[in-house]
């Protein structure tokens, strides 16, 4: 037991006793003292050792919480780039399937106006066929003109009579081209 201080007087021998036990209540008080004292500061000792090593065990997870957390948050950092480059991705692919989408709206309707260009085209050709046509006709009847022309104006002999049915045959060519131009 540890005395206090207060307490020491009382722990005096009384003179009447004699000085052999005395000494010897002494110092088994003392050594009873000294082992409590000693058991004390073993227990306090082992105490002290064991919140140290669960301070120690508490720091060592702690330091693997954080890092677990930190790895979490670099993995939550990696997803959301991930997820945002998808996204970014994705969108572009969206705009470049409207895009398509519009090309290819654009696409028919030029094969449609390339269609009625061509309907044009063959319309044209064939209006230029006929002119050549009707052309070639002219041509034909305007040397059959020329050689009835011809035949008659040996026929009757006088110039002046050539030169009137020449010049009649030449009106009626004029007047015929101009008529189907």
């Amino acid at each position: 037991m540890v005395p206090k201080k207060g307490s020491e007087s009382r722990m005096t021998p009384t003179p009447a006793r004699s000085a052999h036990v005395e000494e010897s209540k002494a110092s088994s008080s003392d050594s009873d003292l000294f082992a409590a004292f000693i058991a004390r500061r073993k227990f306090f000792n082992h105490e002290q050792n064991r919140l140290q090593d669960q301070v120690d065990t508490l720091g060592r997870r702690s330091k693997w919480l954080k890092t677990c957390m930190d790895e979490q948050s670099e993995d939550g950092l990696r997803s959301a780039k991930a997820l945002k480059t998808c996204i970014g991705k994705t969108s572009e692919l969206q705009r470049a399937l409207h895009d398509r989408r519009d090309k290819r709206e654009t696409l028919k309707a030029l094969n449609s106006e390339i269609g009625f260009l061509r309907s044009d085209e063959t319309m044209v050709w064939n209006e230029y066929q006929n002119t050549e046509h009707e052309l070639h006709e002219c041509k034909q009847r305007m040397k059959s003109l020329l050689r009835q022309l011809s035949e008659e104006s040996k026929a009757k002999g006088s110039a002046s009579e050539q030169h009137k049915t020449t010049s009649k045959v030449r009106n009626n060519i004029i007047s015929y081209n101009f008529c189907h131009s």
